[in-house]
């Protein structure tokens, strides 16, 4: 018998918004994905509340950002 296991989009949302907010500077592109991956996800399920920078993006890094 196949079990199918869940997880709750909020979890998702908070480990994406950690990794987000604390991986390494050189992970630029892993955040990207990981960002798109989220908003899809946010988008698709309709829990999408929009997002913040968690940076001065005129002299940070755009990827550095919190879904709400």
């Amino acid at each position: 018998m196949r079990v199918h296991k869940t997880v709750s989009v909020g979890v998702l949302k908070d480990r994406a918004n950690y990794f987000l907010a604390n991986s390494k500077d050189e992970e630029q592109f892993e955040r990207i994905a990981i960002a798109n991956f989220l908003g899809t996800i946010l988008h698709e399920t309709g829990n999408y509340h929009g997002f913040k920078y968690l940076t001065d993006i005129t002299v940070g890094d755009e990827t550095r950002r919190a879904y709400f």
